[in-house]
């Protein structure tokens, strides 16, 4: 789609939500100063200095999430609120912790206030009409005005200076605690204002990422404001109250906390984009008929004549610009470099253009050391050495550069030197010079790496190179592509920082008021009452703490005087008195039910609100469809909700295994009704829940292969069930779907058979292994999975024993149970496979007893054919030329040509089962390895390349790989005994004495014939014998 500002109010980044939180904290503190009662000058100063602060941060927070160029402003809000803050930050040292001599205090505040106001007016004044620019390392707009800028970092400097001097006069004058606060309250503006400060003054500079600046800015100002209000509540003698500081507490490492998440989470999505992005544009170059519409242009660089032509371009002018054809070329000489077998040799016999050598210089320092890894190691040193050579004025520029090119570049020292060298020998001056020394800086991209331009016509593009042979493609999407990838993820943030500063600020009052202060008044209240003769005090224990242990216990004591009091006159009581006594107390016994009652739905109505979102089809739209059905048999109603309660839950998420997109489903049944039900479902749905959350963060379980993954995810949920001792107990039906090619794996624990519905077709779904439900102790056995291949079209149904167990009608005063499981498949028939309208068939057939779940999985619908890599062009010619030349015998011939159409064509999968057979003719087992690994992934249907896989990883000594892919064979085939004993060979070999005796026990239990049982018996027990002496 094509995108514009006006498609979103906000455009949010990571910098917003680091923004924001910032701003959260800091408009805290500043009200909480604000709120002391009898405030001194100095809490005025301090709260009017954050105050400035919050604003800065209101201005950051709009730059990052609006995407225009007028709040290229913001640097006005921020250029104010540092002087000023500044200005009241020297005030404060003025006034800690007493005031000095009144003229001098107010000859500070008028002279610097001044000067605030002239330096921010020069600031607008030189700002007013100049360019705007929009920086990508930070995603926001900003003034072209470097002078302007300069001027007020210098006077910023000064201000820091300013408001040092009073606080070191301070920290040296005062005495005793006033002193430990000068100290303490100092430190906590270093960490809150002046490191922040410098770690902007080197972000802008690229010395720095700007996203580890937003870090340390949001992480270090709250430590340091977090330090502060401890050091003012601690030194200062203000009177503060203890709700103040626990809210202060709680929100610091609140927000401290989403920090510490929010920045490797948006790390991962920008992985996450440029993965994503650069698929696209390999798609679009292959497939001509897809061009989509936030897709701006295609160029294409001939290595060879070294032109440049648009192939695509939806805008009115050419993108192409002066400076692309040098780009160009330095891809061109990365992508020879990184496929290069020797990459020194080349570099010395290579063609290079004069700006190339300080690159080649570089590179050949390192010459051992992959080109990626080092051009990543010094992209920090190359962006702050061209920052630092653009700002060199245009006069006397040779000067300028010549003194920074004399000092120590670092780990870019040699290309400097070619830098140096060619400054000597250049006659070019000014202006000129400096353009023909940045082009020795001109960018090198990589395949695959993240472009970002701004076109002549003011269009900002992300874009992405694509090698193919003959050139270098790339491939441009509209900027705000990115900008709606990042903002769902950090809306989130915003929203659920929001939500906490909410709870903090209103919320803990509200909660405190009736945990803390209302039964402290309530108490003192009785006290004065018992005091003045009135024992009729009875006071109300909203909470089981200590405080409602001193009401219950005040209430006894009350209880007690006056029972001592009344029982002189009990004897004097009359009977009808006592029969309207127990009358009462009869009533307030019902009462007392009535209220369980309500209790009780009370209990069901807040189970219910926990289950539904532990029960969520969070599954985005793609080739596997997923839908469901639950309704819980048990109704209640709680005030003016009517709900239902039960043990059945269905949830369906998308997971990633080896960076391949996964649909894990379940639906379970927990046994027992209403309340136990429920509690199993609950407790199976937040283990499940932290099971998908903890995939989706460590790279460790996303590494795992879906067979492994799968038995470890119900072995986890054995486990925890099974700590309940069978006192709960679930069935159910747990599986994985690879989305690419449709083969579902999947573990029925003692649930209804699921159903495939194919070509108008019902049946049941072959299972060939039993499991008991989970937790059910004394279960004995390993654990395997099925696999079911599904077509396009193919739709699978799982559901509960709801479903089957309806009640038909009654005879002879009983009810008659449906008892037949197939009428299930022709309501799937009869309802050609639509969720509704089984469901409604299923009403209709019979009456529910049961709780009801039924999830609906659809592979590849109308809506997501399927879609074929085919070789063309090209690339098919190279195929049948590579079959020749194997039909020749020329296999090594053969497989160049196969490497070099894969390498075009990754997801073609033929390809690969090929390479691994050619491979392993000339014996080059290694890549024979690699490729039907490759080919495993692509198709992991064929179990032959699978132990295929295993077989070539064994050969070239890779032990651990090869256990790994015959341990996926054995989770689906546990009933081959040569798979078992080619894991009791590879155990052997990794000195895994215990693991090998039991596969190869197995193996004999399944084939006692097989002759080489007794060779690995053999082995076994020679190695066995030999650890023994060891």
């Amino acid at each position: 789609m094509v995108y514009s500002t006006e498609d979103g109010f906000m455009l949010h980044t990571y910098y917003s939500v680091a923004a924001l939180n910032l701003v959260a904290f800091a408009a805290f503190f500043s009200a909480f100063l604000f709120t002391i009662k009898g405030k001194s000058r100095f809490t005025w100063n301090l709260a009017i200095a954050f105050t400035f602060y919050t604003c800065m941060g209101v201005a950051y927070f709009l730059s990052a999430a609006y995407d225009d160029p007028i709040l290229s402003f913001h640097r006005w809000m921020t250029v104010l609120g540092t002087f000023f803050g500044c200005l009241f930050l020297g005030l404060f040292f003025l006034s800690f912790p007493r005031p000095v001599t009144g003229w001098l205090y107010w000859l500070y505040f008028g002279i610097i206030a001044v000067l605030s106001v002239l330096l921010t007016a020069n600031f607008a004044w030189e700002t007013l009409d100049a360019p705007r620019v929009f920086h990508f390392e930070g995603h926001y707009w900003d003034f072209a005005a470097d002078k302007a800028s300069l001027f007020v970092a210098i006077w910023i400097l000064g201000y820091i200076v300013l408001y040092t001097i009073p606080s070191i006069y301070r920290m040296v004058r005062e005495k005793g605690l006033s002193r430990l606060g000068a100290i303490g309250i100092y430190v906590g503006f270093v960490f809150a204002v002046i490191i922040p400060a410098m770690a902007n003054a080197l972000s802008r500079d690229g010395a720095i990422d700007r996203g580890l600046f937003q870090t340390l800015w949001v992480t270090l100002g709250v430590l340091g404001m977090f330090w502060i209000l401890i050091f003012i509540v601690s030194t200062s003698g203000e009177k503060s109250n203890l709700l103040s500081r626990i809210f202060a507490i709680s929100l610091a490492t609140t927000l401290l906390a989403i920090q510490a998440i929010s920045y490797p989470v948006f790390v991962e999505k920008e992985k996450d984009f440029d993965r994503i992005f650069y698929e696209r544009a390999q798609r679009i170059l292959l497939e001509e008929e897809q061009r989509p519409d936030d897709l701006l242009y295609i160029s294409h660089y001939d290595s060879d004549s070294r032109a440049i032509t648009v192939d695509y371009n939806r805008m009115s002018e050419s993108p192409v610009q002066d400076a692309w054809d040098r780009e160009y070329l330095n891809a061109a000489l990365r992508r020879q470099v990184v496929e290069s077998k020797d990459p020194e040799s080349f570099l010395r016999r290579a063609y290079l253009e004069n700006y190339q050598q300080g690159y080649m210089a570089l590179m050949m320092r390192d010459a051992d050391r992959p080109l990626p890894d080092l051009w990543s190691s010094t992209l920090t040193d190359r962006a702050y050495f061209k920052s630092k050579i653009r700002k060199l004025p245009d006069d006397d520029f040779r000067t300028g550069v010549l003194a920074l090119l004399a000092k120590d570049q670092g780990a870019i020292e040699p290309l400097a030197s070619v830098m140096e060298q060619f400054v000597n020998g250049s006659k070019l001056q000014g202006p000129e010079l400096k353009a023909a020394v940045l082009e020795y800086l001109t960018p090198m991209y990589g395949k695959g790496e993240r472009i970002y331009r701004t076109l002549e016509n003011g269009q900002r593009v992300i874009s992405f190179l694509v090698y193919r042979k003959g050139g270098i493609h790339e491939v441009a999407f509209e900027y705000l592509s990115y900008r709606h990838f990042i903002h769902p993820q950090a809306e989130s943030f915003i929203i659920v920082i929001l939500a906490i500063t909410a709870v903090v600020v209103i919320g803990y009052p509200l909660f405190f008021y009736t945990a803390l202060l209302k039964p402290l008044h309530s108490l003192l209240s009785g006290v004065r009452r018992v005091n003045d003769g009135d024992l009729d005090v009875e006071l109300k224990v909203g909470v089981e703490d200590e405080l409602g242990f001193l009401s219950r216990s005040f209430n006894d004591m009350v209880t007690s005087i006056r029972g001592a009091r009344k029982e002189l006159r009990d004897y004097a009581d009359k009977l009808e008195e006592k029969v309207q006594e127990r009358t009462r107390e009869l009533e307030e016994t019902l009462k007392s039910v009535r209220e369980l009652k309500h209790q009780q739905d009370g209990d069901y109505f807040l189970t219910s609100l926990l289950i539904k979102p532990l029960g969520t089809n969070t599954v985005p739209e793609g080739p596997v469809s997923v839908d469901f059905i639950l309704k819980q048999k048990k109704s209640f109603e709680f005030k003016h909700w009517k709900e239902r309660i039960g043990g059945d839950l269905c949830g369906a998420h998308r997971i990633y295994l080896h960076s391949r997109p996964f649909t894990f489903f379940f639906n379970v049944d927990a046994m027992g009704k209403s309340m136990q039900g429920a509690s199993g479902a609950l407790v199976l749905g937040s283990v499940m829940e932290s099971i998908i959350e903890r995939t989706r963060m460590s790279p460790v379980e996303r590494d795992r292969f879906p067979e492994k993954w799968l038995k470890n995810t119900f072995i986890e949920l054995h486990t925890v069930f099974e700590s309940f001792e069978g006192s709960m107990l679930i069935s159910g039906i747990f599986g994985l779907v690879d989305e690419a090619t449709g083969l579902v794996y999947f573990i029925n624990a003692e649930h209804p058979t699921a159903v495939l519905y194919r070509n108008k077709g019902a049946s049941f779904v072959e299972e060939k292994n039993y499991y008991r439900k989970l937790g059910t102790t004394g279960v004995e056995g390993g654990i395997h999975l099925e696999t079911l291949q599904m077509k396009p079209g193919d739709v699978l149904f799982v559901g509960s024993d709801g479903k089957d167990d309806l009640v038909m009608g009654e005879k002879d005063g009983q009810r008659i149970i449906n008892e037949d499981e197939t009428i299930f498949l022709k309501h799937v028939e009869k309802a050609e496979g639509d969720l509704e309208a089984i469901f409604h068939l299923i009403q209709n057939t019979g009456e529910l007893m049961d709780d009801f779940s039924l999830l609906r999985l659809g592979y590849r619908e109308e809506d997501w054919p399927a879609k074929a890599a085919v070789l063309s062009g090209e690339n098919k010619e190279k195929y049948l030329q590579a079959k020749e030349l194997e039909a020749n015998g020329d296999l090594r011939g053969a497989l160049d040509l196969l490497e070099a159409v894969a390498s075009d064509a990754p997801e073609l999968d033929p390809l690969y089962r090929k390479m691994a057979s050619l491979s392993t003719k000339l014996g080059e087992y290694w890549k024979a390895a690699i490729y039907s690994e490759r080919y495993s992934i692509l198709r992991p249907e064929d179990e032959e390349m699978i132990f295929a896989s295993a077989s070539f990883y064994r050969k070239v000594g890779q032990f651990d790989k090869a256990a790994d892919f015959a341990e996926r064979l054995r989770l689906r085939k546990p009933e081959d005994p040569h798979v078992h004993l080619f894991l009791a060979d590879i155990y052997m070999r990794l000195n895994n004495l215990k693991r090998a005796e039991r596969m190869l026990e197995v193996a004999e239990r399944l084939d006692e014939s097989e002759e080489r049982n007794a060779k690995i018996r053999a082995k076994l027990e020679e190695l066995k014998s030999t650890a023994g002496k060891a």
